[in-house]
């Protein structure tokens, strides 16, 4: 007998302060990165898609991202927990360290958007030519 399925595994990767897209509010959000595998005898063998998204802890508004884009904003949102954190630390400075959060780029630049509204490698973040259903520069397969 053969026992084969599919498992997926994952969760936060990091936590840091951004500006919500749905209820317009700075707050703690979460990079979650979950990885599904095909088993065999409840072993995982080989990896079929991975998922990245960012999750708001106020709203659950949850965002998908590209390996790239993932990794930018997962260093905005940890700049801006540190920010908060000094602004916390410092009253006096509080309000000149809270205007330097940065907002995350989808609130930043909207035309950045159409760029990355094709397929992505969600391995390497590469955005192939439309019409491809494996990713030219590392070969697995593309999200839409």
């Amino acid at each position: 007998m053969i026992v084969f399925g599919w498992k997926s595994q994952g969760g936060a990767d990091w936590s840091g302060i951004l500006k919500c897209e749905k209820c317009h509010e700075w707050s703690m959000h979460y990079g979650v990165r979950v990885k599904r595998h095909f088993t065999l005898f409840f072993v995982p063998v080989v990896p079929l898609w991975a998922n990245t998204k960012v999750v708001c802890s106020e709203c659950n508004a949850t965002r998908p991202l590209g390996a790239i884009q993932f990794a930018e904003v997962q260093h905005l949102a940890e700049v801006n927990l540190k920010l908060a954190i000094a602004a916390r630390d410092n009253p006096d400075r509080a309000q000149e360290l809270l205007q330097a959060l940065v907002e995350p780029p989808w609130l930043q630049q909207p035309s950045r958007l159409a760029l990355t509204a094709g397929p992505v490698c969600a391995r390497c973040g590469a955005g192939p030519a439309p019409g491809d259903k494996f990713c030219p520069s590392c070969g697995s397969a593309l999200l839409a």
